[in-house]
């Protein structure tokens, strides 16, 4: 309160920024757009300083159906992108620093959905209609799109975490094309159809520092001090088709200590991959009962939540997934983007939280494996889906341009 009666402070202008410019990228081979192409991009400017959190891609294409004789026209009604299916048009993407992998993300169209699903709310995710999420994507009466927006923080987690200029890096980013596009749309009626990108782009804003704050940087360079660079990386681990039981065990990995869970994210999906007739983003409860996280032997929850879908008795899972929505953003009241009757029937996502954990987990490796139950047998051709969020930590040289990841 002792703010409000301090009246004579002058108001302070910040001018270290003296601009910053939006400079448009092209990929380095602008023809290798088709499926399992990798689009790569690649920026080297040692004199201005990159803002990848502000960055983003955009991507113009056209969604046509295809005849027999093989000739393209306008798509119909039935044939359209899935809420946020322009991810699915990449198999796996990478984050590189001079030669050094900073991050990967393998299946965006189920990672990067996930994480905007849990950790966005509706406010924050109405930009995101320009990329389809929430809204049909806008097409011309011939199927074109044009400049759909993919923010940098969409794909990577990096961009949301990591909110620093880098000091003279050489970045890249590689976009592997998946090998078909057939998970980014969903058919209400068997329709051939082309998908086709004819461009994308990145634009990334570099910012220019006064001389005294250029000064500082170069201090910093010349002295080639290790700078830190920590973010929350969201690894994929997939289960590719579950038996025919109610219950089952999952051992995922072995994690080094600073790479353990904070968080999983786990969720299911039957028959939805690859089939045009089916929403691939979407997923499905299963009318799962129980599921429990094991570190070592440390279980997460320690109580079991019996729950069923079937019975409408969800709440538990609900409250678990609401939760998080604030703990990771570190919010006081709770945001969920997914209401309880969409979070049922579109993505029933079940969160479990072991950010706290007991002295014996914090020295050596941690096994991590999951339990889960079911009311009735796991469906044919469903697939389990962990994503284990974690720490990653790394140390960057700028002069000897050397990065060194930190594993605990």
């Amino acid at each position: 309160m002792s703010d409000i009666l301090d009246v004579i402070s002058s108001p302070s202008l910040d001018e270290s920024i003296s601009r910053i410019e939006l400079q448009t990228l092209n990929p380095s081979n602008p023809n290798a757009l088709n499926n399992n192409d990798i689009i790569h991009f690649s920026m080297n400017q040692a004199d201005m300083l990159p803002y990848l959190p502000k960055s983003y891609f955009l991507i113009s294409g056209r969604l046509a159906k295809s005849s027999a004789e093989g000739a393209l026209s306008a798509p119909s009604a039935t044939n359209r992108f899935a809420n946020g299916g322009i991810l699915h048009l990449f198999n796996r993407i990478e984050l590189r620093m001079n030669n050094s992998l900073l991050q990967s993300v393998n299946e965006p169209g189920k990672t990067c959905l996930v994480r905007l699903m849990t950790t966005y709310n509706d406010w924050n995710i109405r930009h995101l209609q320009l990329m389809g999420l929430d809204e049909s994507l806008g097409m011309e009466d011939d199927g074109s799109f044009h400049n759909v927006v993919i923010p940098f923080k969409v794909f990577f987690s990096f961009g949301e975490d990591f909110r620093r200029v880098l000091i003279n890096p050489k970045l890249e980013i590689l976009l592997t094309r998946a090998r078909t596009d057939d998970n980014a749309i969903y058919q209400t009626a068997a329709e051939n159809y082309s998908l086709k990108i004819s461009k994308i782009q990145f634009r990334i804003p570099f910012v220019q520092v006064d001389d005294v704050h250029r000064l500082k940087l170069l201090k910093i360079i010349d002295k080639d001090r290790a700078l830190p660079i920590a973010f929350r990386s969201w690894d994929l681990y997939q289960y590719p088709e579950l038996p025919a039981s109610t219950k089952h065990t999952w051992s995922i990995k072995t994690s080094t200590q600073i790479e353990k869970p904070r968080y999983v994210v786990v969720f299911f999906q039957t028959g939805r991959m690859d089939d045009k007739s089916k929403n691939a983003c979407k997923f499905d409860h299963c009318d799962l009962r129980n599921i429990q996280l094991y570190l070592n032997n440390m279980p997460y929850p320690y109580e079991s939540y019996d729950q069923s879908f079937s019975k409408n008795n969800f709440a538990i899972f609900y409250h678990a997934y609401c939760e998080f929505s604030s703990t990771y953003n570190g919010l006081r009241e709770t945001s969920p983007y997914l209401r309880l009757k969409t979070f049922k029937s579109d993505a029933p996502l079940f969160i479990i939280n072991c950010e706290r954990q007991k002295e014996t987990l914090k020295y050596g490796p941690v096994d991590v494996r999951l339990e889960f139950e079911a009311n009735a047998a796991f469906p044919a051709n469903t697939t389990a889906s962990c994503i284990i969020i974690h720490d990653t930590i790394y140390q960057y040289n700028p002069l000897s341009g050397v990065i060194k990841k930190y594993e605990g």
